[in-house]
């Protein structure tokens, strides 16, 4: 009878289990949107050469600079299986990336499975926050997406849900992965009045993520035409001009920890830049969305001939303005709304985005007229190198030569000069929009004359540059040497940090890994010499501090 009792109890709980886990699936199933016509998905994408296909109307092509070009027009459906299908090959590219970079910060299987879930329940709202048209893309899209990560989620859910692990990233960017800086110059400070504005955008994930870059000229049903630089699968604007001559720049805010998921920010940055003809149009945009992180929308419009920043929390919004013909924004709050927050002024102290703030305002603020190629300058800055140096790379630069992109936007004239490669220090490519926004010739060739270029940075050809790439390469060498538990000596880690011995982050990496193996004496030698360099993070300081303290 005891045993009966038993085994009856634990069907129970057999049952209780998979009830729960029904119930589960149901409360975060994302249905797809309902799709009257799908006759788009029967079309065959035709090869022209190399890099190049044409699907239909729509077509893409890899120019030769390595930049992604993909023309895409119609019904939200057809956009985004015209977006799939164009770009199938390098969509699978960087979603590998992404989900191995999702490995690299989570080495765990056991959590990697848990905040799966996780982040599903959290997402179990996401749909009702974006618009059917926004919705029937990304399903377009998601046909394309691969079967190898079906393991992860349904390809709808996933596409989806990638939109909202880009605000994810913002709530954790004190462990370096969005940072972000922005400026622009109109009116009395430009040669012609006209607006010039540039941006870096931060977001670092690992290498391979920064392979697949891809500028998106988008002709849609209703709104206005519009461009965007991200990277394959993106739906969102992290970047972007329309055919009003409206720039859209995004920037992480004081960061915070979401409750629940609602308007991802570069799907407002998306309807901003697809809807709004001018200031006003933004602002109300903005207002009519809820969003669950904080963010900040550089607005740059022809029709006003001015700048604005749309300052938007998870509660209250902002608009920053000035009557001085310049704003910077980097990752805290400005406006009366936000400025005095407890949140933001501590912000300020614990990480770069005040002295990256006042490192712009002093580049610019001897400047009569600002022009082109000063606006690339302080994309490219480095630091003052008449202070102590503070190593490549660290996030107190303006230029952390991990950026994903950074660009200069001409609206006036319908251009955005793109950064290439893996940092601003690069050349910048012209792609004049002119004809795309006029309707003239949709495939005409935006990069093919030299005069259309910006050089690259004299420093591209230094002996500290090639020495920083070295300590790049070895850096991340050694991140997947230690995830993998490999033993490693002392003199590979010395060898990597006297290729940047300035910086911080080769000492941090040796005091962590000498410190967690319980070889204390050598892990406060590395850890001792990091604390006497320049630290962005205050976390990063706290963290030293704390492990020397348990060693000694």
């Amino acid at each position: 009878m005891a045993l009966k009792k038993r085994y009856r109890i634990l069907l129970i709980l057999a049952l209780l289990v998979f009830l729960l886990l029904i119930l589960f699936v149901i409360a975060i199933w994302v249905s797809p949107p309902d799709i009257d016509d799908k006759s788009a998905l029967q079309q065959e994408r035709e090869k022209l050469e190399e890099g190049s296909y044409r699907l239909g109307q729509n077509w893409s092509r890899k120019n030769k600079f390595g930049i992604w070009e993909v023309y895409v027009k119609g019904k939200a459906f057809e956009r985004g299986v015209a977006k799939g299908y164009l770009c199938k090959e390098i969509l699978e590219d960087q979603e590998t990336a992404f989900i191995d970079g999702i490995k690299e910060l989570v080495p765990s299987n056991f959590m990697l499975h848990f905040l799966k879930y996780v982040v599903a329940w959290e997402n179990r709202n996401l749909p009702e926050y974006i618009s059917d048209e926004f919705k029937k893309e990304i399903y377009g899209m998601s046909h394309f997406a691969s079967d190898k990560y079906d393991y992860v989620g349904p390809k709808y859910h996933r596409k989806l849900f990638y939109h909202s692990a880009h605000d994810i990233g913002h709530t954790v960017q004190n462990m370096g992965l969005v940072g972000c800086s922005s400026f622009s110059a109109w009116g009395s400070l430009t040669e012609n009045g006209q607006i010039l504005t540039g941006r870096n955008f931060d977001f670092y994930i690992g290498d391979e993520f920064r392979v697949n870059k891809v500028l998106f000229l988008v002709d849609p049903e209703e709104g206005y035409k519009y461009a965007s630089f991200s990277w394959p699968g993106m739906s969102g604007v992290l970047s972007g001009m329309n055919e009003k001559g409206l720039t859209v720049s995004l920037n992480a805010g004081p960061p915070e920890i979401p409750n629940a998921a609602k308007t991802p920010v570069s799907i407002l940055a998306r309807e901003i830049i697809q809807y709004a003809a001018n200031i006003e149009d933004a602002i109300a945009i903005a207002k009519s969305r809820d969003i669950f992180v904080s963010e900040s929308f550089m607005i740059s419009s022809v029709a006003d001939g001015r700048t604005i920043v749309i300052e938007k929390s998870p509660e209250k919004m902002g608009i920053v303005e000035t009557d001085n013909d310049m704003l910077i924004s980097t990752n805290h709050f400005q406006s009366d709304v936000f400025k005095d927050m407890e949140s933001n002024i501590e912000f300020q102290e614990i990480s770069s985005t005040k002295r990256r703030f006042d490192r712009i305002n002093f580049l610019t603020s001897d400047d009569d007229t600002i022009v082109q190629q000063e606006i690339i300058d302080v994309l490219r800055d480095l630091g003052d190198l008449d202070k102590p140096k503070i190593g490549i790379g660290n996030e107190e630069n303006i230029n952390i030569m991990v950026t994903h992109h950074s660009i200069l936007f001409e609206p006036a004239d319908s251009i955005m000069w793109i950064s290439v490669g893996d940092s601003p220090i690069g050349e910048y490519v012209c792609f004049d929009l002119k004809d795309f926004f006029n309707n003239t010739d949709t495939f005409k060739s935006q990069t093919s004359l030299n005069e259309n270029i910006i050089p690259a940075s004299a420093w591209i050809n230094s002996k500290e540059f090639k020495a920083y790439q070295t300590f790049h390469s070895k850096y991340v060498a050694l991140e997947d040497r230690i995830l993998n538990g490999e033993n490693i000596l002392k003199n590979t880690f010395d060898d990597m940090i006297s290729y940047n011995p300035d910086f911080y982050k080769g000492y941090m990496m040796a005091g962590e890994y000498f410190y967690n193996r319980k070889e204390c004496t050598v892990a406060n030698k590395y850890l001792s010499e990091a604390l006497k360099l320049v630290i962005p993070w205050q976390k990063d300081i706290d963290g030293m501090e704390s492990a020397l303290k348990k060693c000694r």
